[in-house]
């Protein structure tokens, strides 16, 4: 088959077209409901609503006394009259005394205040606070932090550590999520062999395949590795065909304009659109994105291609797959925000003018006050052993020659 036209695009312009494909696509992957301890890197599928005030009682901030506020003097003694802990009910507070309180315990009611321990010297006529205290201090009121029935968590919010404990305090034992949709991964090339087989002089073991289903997993997604596929036409359209389960799909290798780069016209023949084919971006700038139909009048499904270099793959992943997987496993907006954050630079950079966007590892350092980033010396999108003492990239502007120490650029992490 005549090989189509180059469709390249800015780094801008990439991202955009895979958000315009994926929003082809009615609505993400299905919901279940699995449980809490299975729930962690998924996407909420319903609204997370409070079942009691958060916090249920007016809840103690600190170890101490709970008194009220205006019966406290410094040097003036308080009678102790009871302790309350963490799980206890309390009793009334007496006019004129206090109760011993634990941090997390409920407030006695008629107090409105907890003079800390450290405010307060223990004899045996009761306590001698060494300060005076104001209404509320130390207290956390009932329903301050959320009232029964509010929206806490919205659908679409993955689910982090801070969101499990959240929706354990919420009584959510079974969390309503988006099923993780699949992504199979399809590793290209005649000199690619698995890690467990030993490699001849001129072959390389398969590192793209263990690190994209790394990503894909980390990301919210189901990774589905397929044997390696050599460079035939006919191997690679099948393989295509076999992924058709799949809403995504991954093919790393054959997809720049060589001889043995069939990945766009194996995609062609079975069908597919291409979207682009080629990203001003370096490295990574041969890459594939195509629509493929979908089954039995499905929504498209999306593959991309992705270079063989494992450094540019991953940089592809970062930039380009990792929204896309977001978006199909239930991120809602934010899954299209850019990846990267401010930063400076530790060592002046000295380049060529380049119409590409470039991509640079990096690990951070410190420098007097500031964190800043430092090059990590590397021999290019191959070189794994470099990659793996960098923290992420920075990007280099296209058309930027030079960038002297200090200067802010965009850092994209791992």
């Amino acid at each position: 088959m005549p090989r189509a036209p180059q469709l390249e695009c800015s780094l801008s312009e990439a991202r955009e077209g895979v958000r315009a494909l994926c929003r082809e696509r009615p609505e993400p992957v299905k919901a279940e409901s699995v449980p809490l301890a299975a729930a962690a890197g998924r996407y909420l599928a319903a609204p997370i609503d409070a079942d009691r005030d958060q916090p249920p009682f007016d809840r103690s901030l600190r170890d101490g006394y709970a008194v009220r506020a205006s019966e406290v003097r410094p040097g003036q003694p308080l009678p102790v009259r009871g302790l309350v802990a963490a799980g206890q009910e309390a009793a009334q507070l007496p006019p004129g005394a206090s109760v011993e309180i634990m941090t997390g315990a409920a407030v006695p009611e008629g107090a409105n205040a907890v003079l800390m321990l450290e405010h307060a010297e223990a004899r045996a006529e009761g306590i001698i606070p060494s300060r005076s205290i104001s209404s509320g201090e130390n207290i956390a009121p009932r329903g301050s932090e959320a009232r029964a029935g509010d929206a806490i968590l919205a659908p679409g919010q993955m689910i982090s550590a801070m969101g499990a404990a959240l929706l354990a305090a919420l009584g959510y034992a079974m969390v309503p999520v988006r099923e993780r949709p699949q992504v199979a991964i399809l590793s290209t090339g005649n000199e690619v062999v698995e890690a467990e087989n030993h490699p001849q002089p001129t072959q390389i073991r398969n590192s793209n395949g263990p690190a994209l289903a790394v990503l894909v997993e980390q990301s919210g997604g189901l990774a589905w590795r397929l044997p390696i596929i050599r460079d035939e036409i006919k191997e690679l359209r099948q393989a295509l065909r076999d992924t058709a389960c799949a809403p995504l799909i991954l093919i790393t290798g054959g997809v720049s304009r060589g001889r043995f780069d069939l990945v766009e016209e194996a995609l062609l023949e079975i069908g597919a659109t291409i979207i682009f084919d080629a990203v001003r971006i370096r490295p990574g700038r041969p890459a594939v994105l195509a629509k493929l139909p979908g089954n039995n009048g499905n929504a498209p499904r999306l593959a991309f291609g992705l270079p063989g270099n494992p450094i540019s793959a991953m940089l592809g992943f970062r930039l380009l797959v990792q929204p896309a997987l977001a978006w199909l496993a239930g991120a809602d907006e934010r899954a299209w925000d850019w990846p990267g954050r401010e930063c400076w630079l530790a060592n002046a950079w000295h380049g060529s003018a380049s119409n590409l966007t470039q991509f640079l590892p990096v690990r951070g350092i410190r420098h007097g006050d500031k964190n800043l980033m430092e090059l990590v010396p590397y021999h290019g999108s191959g070189d794994l052993t470099a990659a793996s003492r960098a923290e992420g990239w920075i990007m280099i502007p296209e058309n930027t020659e030079n960038l002297p120490s200090s200067s802010p650029v965009q850092f994209v992490p791992f």
